[in-house]
């Protein structure tokens, strides 16, 4: 099975769905922190997706959805109504906390 098709089964990505993958540095820490968000078509599928993604990728997070990974850093996923969004290699759980809601105060129906 290819990787791309693996996530996108994971994800529950589709015809339907709307990804984009941006990168972000963060004064004064090395490497980037990458922001996964994805729109589905309703909040029920979005809810499933999340769960799918925690369930194969995070399932040591706890109910803060954030984890420490083995290079480090961390990876954090949340769900804002119709939109997933998943943080990796950030170089704190504060910096997810921040890269997540700036992003939610910019997505529509806020």
């Amino acid at each position: 099975m290819k990787t791309s098709t693996r996530y996108s089964q994971v994800l529950n990505l589709g015809a339907r769905t709307n990804a984009i993958l941006a990168t972000y540095p963060f004064s004064g820490e090395k490497g980037k922190t990458f922001l996964l968000l994805i729109q589905y078509p309703d909040q029920k599928q979005a809810e499933k997706a999340l769960q799918s993604f925690l369930k194969a990728y995070m399932p040591e997070a706890p109910s803060s959805k954030a984890v420490k990974t083995e290079n480090g850093k961390w990876a954090s996923a949340r769900i804002h109504q119709k939109h997933v969004l998943v943080v990796f290699d950030a170089p704190s759980v504060e910096k997810t906390e921040q890269l997540i809601e700036a992003v939610v105060k910019k997505l529509p129906g806020r």
